[in-house]
């Protein structure tokens, strides 16, 4: 990674642990930290008074905006108005693809509302692919592309977890109907590891061999819907 994709996953994950450990100091997270890094792979955590610098950032914000870092838990969430009562079943669904008592890991309020969005405009998804637009979003949203959203639809639109949609979007994409994914803010696209990354700053390390599962699971999607179109030819 990037230097600065390197300290944008530090900063979510700072962000997270102040919105829902308050009383976590700076140097106590350090040491977490450290652990978290070790447990990835990772030699480059961040340092006390880095950590520090980005609490007092972060605590300044009004609460509207540490909303999203904040961790779904029903009905806390539903009472506090984070969510609305209505996405009760779609953001329950996606708890369990945590397994937060066996993990002690739960999605954040961003991804739980982009989960609850995408169910919504395509509730016969597999969960897997709603998983993975509301990732996609979810980044998006937190590093303010606001071109993202609308890149989305025609996923939709051809409905293409389906044999046929993903064909006809393919079409379409050839004949220029459909337009490429957009760049992001850097003017590249947003990629799957990138992702991947941010969402495990966002929940935390446990999860880093589910949301790796899930990359797995998407590419496989990806290489059927491709064989298919080579078939059709």
């Amino acid at each position: 990674m990037s230097p600065a994709a390197i300290e944008e996953y530090w900063q979510h994950r700072v962000r997270v642990l102040t919105e829902n450990e308050p009383r976590l100091s700076a140097r106590a997270m350090a040491g977490r930290l450290e652990q978290e890094a070790a447990k990835l792979n990772r030699s480059d955590s961040p340092s006390e008074r880095w950590i520090r610098k980005e609490q007092v950032e972060f605590r300044s914000r009004q609460a509207a905006e540490r909303a999203p870092y904040r961790q779904f838990a029903w009905p806390g969430s539903m009472d506090t108005g984070d969510l609305p009562w209505e996405a009760s079943a779609s953001a329950l669904e996606l708890l369990r693809l945590f397994r937060p008592y066996e993990t002690g890991q739960r999605p954040t309020i961003a991804l739980a509302r982009w989960f609850w969005r995408i169910t919504q405009a395509a509730p016969d998804a597999p969960v897997v692919m709603r998983r993975a637009l509301a990732g996609r979003l979810t980044a998006a949203e937190l590093i303010g592309d606001t071109r993202q959203p609308p890149a989305m639809e025609p996923c939709l639109v051809y409905r293409t977890w389906t044999p046929d949609g993903g064909l006809a979007e393919g079409e379409a994409r050839q004949r220029g109907q459909v337009p490429s994914p957009i760049p992001d803010l850097e003017g590249r696209a947003l990629s799957g590891p990138e992702v991947d990354d941010l969402l495990v700053a966002l929940v935390g390390p446990e999860t880093a061999e589910d949301v790796g599962r899930l990359r797995e699971t998407m590419e496989r999607i990806e290489a059927q819907r491709q064989s298919q179109k080579g078939e059709s030819k």
